[in-house]
């Protein structure tokens, strides 16, 4: 139960939880609605009381472990919820979630293995390179920020499992450092882990579910008596950690004219004429702007985040303050930018090869004109800008380039994480990422569109009545002819970004291409 701590919160004498989940703009659509106390009441009965053997016993919702969130996570990722508004019925069907979005459940031994041999080596090593620096001379203070220093990503991190772990794991041993105790108390150890939390936690990952689960399970782990909420808006993303930019390099490289080869639904004409045009812009630009740079290269992203990092947490305001940083950081003229420079490269790939789509594909050339532009902020509120290019028909262009990135979720790790990526990387990179071919399965698809032809006899049976889906449902045929083409855009994008020179060969398995990118994430 929830109170708005501007109204109800406030008279109540609570203390704010802060955390966007948790916002008073989160359920807009409950603002209007009402309930009787009666039914609220018996609500609450029924989710905090239980029958056991006749007698009547509370929920002990205290026992409850932060892992099991992922399993209640692992079990929803099978269902997909129908509303049926005829009768107000609410029912879960199964789905393809977990396909789609590759995501799996890791059991518990799993993630205390990789923690035991991955995440501590590094704890160990950072600690006797900062005691040698020290010359073996004792200084908390010291070690404390190595620690601190420290930062842990999984690019596929799920409900958090593995990020968890790691915060434990990082904050028994700062806590034992602040404490000199070989086991350190409730309290110490739960502020060690949640300072861990707030400095050294990154994650990513493709389902905002889980996202949103990673981001309760550390609020859990972290949650310190007398202050509030982690902010983590800024380091738990929702974001597909394979398709984006990873160096900034490629934006002086121009788009590739494979970036236009065809897939499913795609004008192969239209697709041959792009790929011609790309590569007379691709020669021009090597007389005109080839390595000409964004007016915003000079600007350090990087410590426009740190200055973010450091903005203390101990207070709701102090987090709200960081709450509104994040926010002017992401419309900073320059950073957004560079951010649709990122999305115009990728969208390249994604966006279909339509007549329709005809003015608003990015070439090489719309890409070297942004380079030269200039942006305009138009106030829309208070704390809210709308940025927009000031030449008019490349600002089409840009829009439909960042709508793709947010359908899509286009991750941009250089532009994310600005302050990791100067450092050289990520000291440790956990997880176990999806093993999935990246192509449409068509039962799968269909498992929660259709049960007939999900359920068909044979191969050939399911063909025969996907070929008849146009005539007798136009909206599911086209569902599906858009999921095949965007599995097979991201194919094209993997195979011929340049991203993945080492594994972007044969039959392209998720698990291989995440390893290359880990590789790429890590600090050498």
């Amino acid at each position: 139960m929830l109170f708005d701590e501007n109204w109800q919160g406030k008279y109540l004498g609570l203390s704010p939880l802060n955390g966007d989940l948790f916002g008073s703009y989160t359920l807009p659509a409950l603002d209007d609605c009402a309930i009787d106390n009666h039914d609220l009441l018996v609500a609450i009965r029924e989710l905090s009381l239980y029958q056991d053997k006749g007698q009547l016993r509370r929920v002990n919702y205290a026992a409850l472990d932060v892992e099991e969130l992922g399993s209640i996570y692992e079990s929803l990722l099978d269902f997909h919820p129908e509303i049926s508004p005829k009768n107000y019925e609410f029912k879960l069907v199964f789905g393809s979630e977990r396909k789609t979005t590759g995501s799996y459940y890791t059991p518990p031994q799993l993630v205390g293995q990789l923690i035991k041999t991955a995440l501590e080596p590094v704890i160990e090593e950072k600690l006797r390179s900062t005691k040698e620096k020290l010359r073996n001379t004792e200084s908390n203070y010291e070690l404390e920020k190595a620690l601190l220093d420290l930062k842990i990503v999984d690019p596929a991190c799920g409900s958090g499992h593995f990020l968890l772990a790691a915060a434990r794991r990082v904050g028994k041993e700062l806590a034992k450092i602040r404490t000199r105790e070989a086991e350190p108390g409730s309290e110490p150890l739960k502020l060690a882990i949640r300072d861990v939390i707030q400095n050294c936690i990154y994650g990513v990952d493709l389902n905002p579910l889980a996202v949103d689960l990673c981001k309760v399970a550390l609020w859990i782990e972290g949650f310190s008596r007398g202050f509030p909420l982690n902010f983590l808006d800024h380091r738990i993303k929702c974001g597909n950690s394979l398709v984006g930019v990873m160096d900034l390099s490629c934006l002086n490289e121009v788009i590739p004219d494979e970036a236009f080869k065809p897939v499913t639904g795609d004008d192969k004409k239209l697709s041959t004429q792009l790929k011609k045009r790309n590569k007379n812009e691709r020669d021009k630009a090597g007389q005109l702007s080839i390595g000409e740079k964004l007016e915003t290269d000079s600007v350090d992203y990087a410590e426009m985040w740190r200055q973010l990092g450091v903005i203390p947490e101990t207070t709701p305001q102090q987090v709200k303050d960081k709450q509104k940083q994040y926010k002017e950081n992401l419309q900073e003229s320059s950073w957004w930018l560079k951010y649709s420079a990122c999305n115009l490269w990728t969208a390249a790939f994604f966006m279909s090869l339509t007549e329709h789509h005809l003015q608003l594909l990015p070439t090489t050339e719309a890409l070297n004109r942004l380079k030269r532009e200039k942006v305009e902020k138009i106030r829309k509120s208070e704390d809210n800008y709308e940025l927009k290019i000031t030449n008019y028909e490349l600002n089409k262009i840009v829009d439909a380039a960042n709508e793709l990135s947010e359908e899509k979720h286009f991750f941009h790790w250089c532009l994310e994480f600005p302050e990791v990526f100067e450092q050289g990387g990520f000291n440790c990179v956990l997880g176990n990422p999806p093993w999935e071919r990246i192509k449409l399965q068509e039962k799968e698809f269909f498992a929660s569109q259709s049960a007939e032809i999900a359920n068909a006899v044979n191969k050939a049976a399911r063909e025969k009545l996907i070929q008849e889906l146009p005539k007798k449902n136009p909206e599911l045929a086209q569902a599906f002819e858009d999921a095949k083409h965007d599995a097979e855009a991201q194919g094209k994008f993997i195979r011929e970004s340049g991203r993945f020179p080492l594994t972007a060969v044969g039959d392209i398995n998720t698990y291989a291409v995440f390893s290359e990118t880990v590789r790429n994430l890590i600090s050498p």
